[in-house]
């Protein structure tokens, strides 16, 4: 991510109060700790990542339990974070962190998984996947079906967790948990639940939300570029795990996504929101206008990623009902 990627350019008038705020401070933030990080090679970039995602995210939230496991695959072993504060969960969230692929970690998105499990009945499985460009697609597809094995055979070993399993996850990770529900579908089982923030779903880069918040917004669209660049080079762009506004989507349950409006993916998004529906999947999208892309960390401090950590968790009780389409839900702009 160059410097250029944080700086504060955009129209003020576009961005709620409390969302601008927090993004200048992330951009004096992210040009703070890049002073005290030696070199400008990838290990850096994700240093910096992680050190400025514990700054901004605020006070973590206390959590019952919180303990670390791993799940070996092809010689790697795939770092898991398991966050429970229920004695007994309704199910269990298989969570991807975004970082566009090639940075982010269990450690950047902790603040918000903690959230989601004190905020919730289910617990919360963070996914240490490995990252690009040293390893490109499928390694963290075929890393995220791994975890879901391991997590189903442990709560039918166990018997202490509901037996519902829902993938979620945030810009990239947005991208591989849908990545998993569809290759796990066309291996014959299938996920209960999909929840996406602000997913990555194709790398058209001439959509009217990617000229018009190409530069200035915090994601911009040469980073974007940079990123499809380093995880799926080539022809792996076509395949149906990579990007989906023209893969087959049938069959795969409820799916509760949320955008940010002044976002490069905010197009793309509506698009998938709006193909999901139109494959029979019962679909909750909500587009939240004034934010940015990764507004979701900002969850102690911006009153809309308060709230999209509510509708999310409250979409989960309604899936643990059986009831994953409210009236609210519907009322929250299904596309047509």
């Amino acid at each position: 991510m160059d410097r250029h990627d944080v700086e504060v350019t955009g129209p003020d008038r576009l961005l709620a109060p409390e969302m601008l705020a927090e993004f200048r401070r992330y951009a004096a933030t992210w040009l703070d700790v890049e002073r005290t990080v030696a070199g400008d090679d990838i290990t850096a970039r994700r240093t910096i990542f992680d050190a400025v995602a514990a700054r901004i995210s605020g006070p973590t939230p206390h959590v019952a339990t919180v303990r670390r496991t791993a799940v070996e695959l092809d010689g790697r072993a795939v770092e898991l974070r398991w966050y429970v504060d229920v004695d007994r969960p309704a199910g269990t969230v298989v969570f991807f962190h975004g970082g566009g692929w090639v940075q982010g970690s269990i450690d950047s998105h902790d603040t918000l998984c903690r959230h989601l499990a004190v905020d919730s009945a289910w617990q919360i499985v963070s996914v240490g996947y490995s990252l690009a460009p040293e390893n490109p697609y499928p390694a963290a597809l075929d890393e995220g079906l791994a975890v879901l094995d391991a997590v189903r055979a442990r709560a039918d070993a166990l018997g202490d967790v509901g037996t519902l399993i829902a993938v979620a996850g945030d810009s990239a990770g947005g991208n591989l948990a849908l990545a998993v529900a569809l290759a796990d579908r066309d291996r014959g089982s299938g996920v209960d639940a999909i929840a996406l923030a602000y997913p990555v779903c194709s790398d058209d880069f001439d959509r009217s939300s990617y000229r018009e918040f190409a530069e200035g917004f915090g994601l911009d669209r040469n980073t974007m570029m940079a990123f499809w660049d380093a995880y799926a080079p080539g022809s792996t762009r076509s395949q149906g795990y990579v990007s989906f506004l023209d893969a087959d989507l049938r069959e795969l349950g409820p799916v509760f996504i949320q955008s940010a409006r002044i976002d490069v993916l905010s197009d793309e998004v509506e698009a998938l929101a709006k193909r999901l529906t139109a494959q029979g999947n019962p679909v909750t999208y909500h587009a939240e206008p004034g934010v940015i892309h990764g507004y979701l960390r900002y969850v102690h401090s911006v009153p809309q990623a308060r709230d999209a950590v509510r509708r999310f968790t409250q979409w989960l009780t309604e899936v643990t009902l059986g009831r994953p389409l409210s009236e609210e839900s519907r009322s929250r702009g299904n596309p047509t």
